[in-house]
């Protein structure tokens, strides 16, 4: 208990220190690591809380796993490592935050692991590989951060990035409606009346009434001729 004492402690401190040092800075790269290197701290600590709450709900089962302060230890440490993220994605440029949250969610889970579970690092030879593939994840960190600056700034300047082979799209202005013939700019035509079923039907009787008056004087006339 005292060891559980001792790592909450210092990772809470750590914390709180990190945090009120960007409050002190303007928003920047500055600020960005102090929130990633805090956030970095929370999700270590999580985990190594969340550990010995699964192993007291596989090993005493639910009860005691709800009666547990890793529980509840977990999740509040975990909502401020969120929270902390937000901020350090917010704060600065991705190329700030984003290594000191990859490295340093590695190397403190590492401490916390040797001093909370007793496991071992190898040492001697093995350092050689463990310390290419530290920095081969900072690379890999700084290189996908910085990918995604590229990508933002050649978006906002409408330039393509260094090795893409997107263009910018010039922007069409939209174009205006055409007007009906016989409209003029500023007036506008008046809708088209419908005519009543009475009106169209009095209408046909009309028409016919006059084919049948032309057929009429068209007989005459060639009877007459005849």
């Amino acid at each position: 208990m005292a060891l559980w004492v001792l790592a909450v402690g210092s990772c809470g401190g750590a914390m709180v220190v990190l945090a009120a040092a960007a409050l002190r800075r303007p928003v920047g790269p500055a600020r960005a690591v102090c929130l990633g290197t805090a956030a970095a701290i929370g999700y270590a600590l999580t985990a190594a809380l969340m550990k010995s709450a699964t192993d007291t709900l596989d090993h005493q089962g639910v009860a005691v796993f709800f009666q547990s302060w890793q529980t509840y230890g977990f999740a509040a440490v975990g909502v401020c490592a969120l929270f902390l993220l937000e901020n350090a994605m917010q704060a600065g440029p991705l190329v700030a935050s984003q290594p000191a949250l990859t490295l340093g969610d590695a190397l403190i889970s590492l401490s916390l692991g040797v001093t909370l579970y007793n496991e071992s690092v190898r040492t001697g030879w093995w350092l050689v590989p463990q310390i290419f593939g530290a920095g081969l994840v900072l690379l890999g960190a700084v290189g996908l951060s910085r990918l995604d600056s590229m990508r933002r700034d050649s978006g906002a300047s409408g330039q393509p990035a260094a090795g893409g082979g997107s263009t910018a799209v010039e922007a069409v202005p939209p174009v205006e409606a055409a007007r009906p013939v016989g409209e003029t700019g500023g007036a506008r035509r008046r809708p088209a009346v419908r005519a009543s079923p009475n009106r169209s039907a009095n209408h046909r009787d009309g028409l016919l009434v006059q084919r049948l008056h032309r057929a009429v004087e068209v007989h005459a006339v060639g009877d007459v001729r005849v």
